[in-house]
């Protein structure tokens, strides 16, 4: 998968509290730049679960969302406590506006891992997105 500049170059933490802050503004590419490089770091524990998130990850970078929520609902499927394919599901639910979905996947998510920041701030920009912005707060703070 192939890094654009732009996002190397974007300071996106200095604009989270920008109520024009979306996920259509983000981009769900952004979540899959994210994934891919938890991915690289290594921060995984099984080969199949990755494979099926790093294809997740690569279809959304490429637009194909249909790919991406296949590859997220199978891995969940065997997976049901991955926070990183709760989240990027949950970002993917953002981006379709279904937002009581999004905000259940996110929440999910950090009941699994507490401190999974992409998930606090992924339901914080949920949040600002619904004009609820105490909840985006404590969030952002967690």
């Amino acid at each position: 998968m192939r890094i654009p500049a732009e996002w190397l170059a974007d300071d996106r933490a200095g604009s989270l509290l920008n109520t024009n802050t979306s996920f259509r503004n983000w981009g769900l590419t952004g979540a899959a730049f994210l994934i891919a490089g938890a991915l690289a770091l290594g921060q995984t524990n099984s080969p199949r679960p990755d494979g099926l998130l790093r294809s997740a990850a690569e279809a959304l970078a490429a637009g194909d969302i249909q790919r991406a929520e296949q590859d997220l609902n199978s891995l969940l499927h065997t997976s049901p406590n991955d926070y990183r394919a709760l989240d990027l599901l949950g970002m993917l639910r953002a981006q379709q506006q279904r937002n009581p979905e999004a905000e259940t996947l996110f929440r999910q998510s950090i009941r699994v891992k507490h401190d999974f920041a992409s998930a606090h701030i992924h339901l914080g920009l949920l949040y600002l997105q619904m004009n609820q912005a105490d909840q985006a707060i404590a969030e952002f703070f967690f």
